[in-house]
């Protein structure tokens, strides 16, 4: 990925990525790499899609010496993420960006290669919420799920679901079952 950060009048950019891997951390670590370069105050515009690849599960390796993996504590990551979106280079990105194109923040994801698998959707879909709850809630991006294959059918995700909400509090109700988000766009 070329580097942002020799473009301090930055107006308008789009990044397309193909096979993604379709893990929350992947997408987290692609995301942090692409809005951590920016710094262009003249923002306007981001479009970012990004193509998940296949879902592949490996068999585990019979060597069981082998080292385990770096994991970073998903909270002090997301609000490293956090932080990244609230620095002042975004400070001038209009609200309500889909009325207007090329202005905003569009984050897309074409999950045609991972839609037989619901759980995994769900999952990165909930993450991705998580991830930029501070701009939905500020009203200047939109999140898109969709596949391809079924061009006529996607989720766009513009504010922050009442159920997300209701799930992070649910132990405040005794543990209540907690109703799936709704569809918040469908184009039929």
């Amino acid at each position: 990925m070329p580097s942002l950060t020799r473009n301090p009048s930055l107006r308008y950019l789009e990044i397309m990525l193909l096979d993604v891997t379709p893990s929350p951390q992947k997408i987290h670590t692609t995301l942090t790499a692409v809005l951590s370069n920016i710094v262009s105050v003249d923002l306007q515009g981001v479009e970012i899609q990004l193509a998940l690849a296949h879902l592949e599960v490996f068999p585990r390796p019979q060597n069981h010496e082998r080292r385990p993996a770096l994991v970073l504590n998903p909270a002090e990551s997301i609000a490293v993420f956090h932080t990244i979106l609230s620095r002042v280079v975004f400070n001038g990105l209009p609200r309500n960006p889909w009325t207007n194109q090329r202005q905003g923040i569009e984050v897309s994801l074409d999950v045609r290669n991972i839609q037989n698998n619901p759980t995994a959707v769900a999952t990165i879909k909930a993450y991705l919420i998580t991830l930029f709850t501070p701009w939905l809630d500020r009203g200047i991006v939109q999140l898109s799920f969709h596949s391809y294959y079924d061009r006529d059918t996607f989720e766009t995700i513009k504010s922050v679901p009442t159920s997300e909400l209701r799930e992070e509090t649910s132990s405040d109700h005794g543990g209540e079952d907690v109703e799936e988000s709704t569809v918040v766009g469908t184009n039929v």
